[in-house]
């Protein structure tokens, strides 16, 4: 059965088995190269996301660590509520370190295509928390 199926699905020609071959030897090399750039792109687009985490870290420390002098932290939460819309972050924290803690979440999004649940893990995985500690007092 194998035998005749086999011998049913093989070009009979040699003009038909070199082709055959290098069908193959294109769709493997094709799929392989597309398969390397589709694994660039996802690594550069995470790097450039938390590129962009840093950026807006940095940019938005200077004004939480003049609030927090202060004790000003109605201003803290709307630095933190301000730098969460349209930003890659899902939330912002500041802890102080009498304990307490304010957190802001970011505005749910409707997205009208979702990405499908492994993409969504594997970008979770690669992409980590950004701190940045305020260091406010020369200490």
């Amino acid at each position: 059965m194998f035998r005749r199926l086999h011998l049913m699905l093989l070009p009979r020609s040699l003009v038909g088995r070199v082709f055959t071959l290098f069908a193959l030897s294109m769709l493997v090399f094709v799929g392989g190269g597309l398969g390397i750039f589709y694994r660039h792109q996802f690594l550069q687009h995470i790097d450039e996301t938390q590129d962009a985490a840093y950026t807006l870290v940095e940019v938005a420390s200077r004004a939480v660590e003049d609030s927090a002098v202060i004790g000003d932290y109605d201003t803290v939460k709307r630095t933190l509520s301000t730098m969460m819309v349209q930003s890659p972050f899902r939330s912002a924290v500041f802890i102080d370190l009498g304990g307490g803690v304010i957190r802001v979440d970011a505005p749910a999004i409707d997205y009208h295509a979702s990405a499908p649940d492994w993409l969504t893990r594997r970008v979770g995985r690669e992409l980590f928390d950004v701190n940045r500690v305020v260091a406010v007092g020369g200490k």
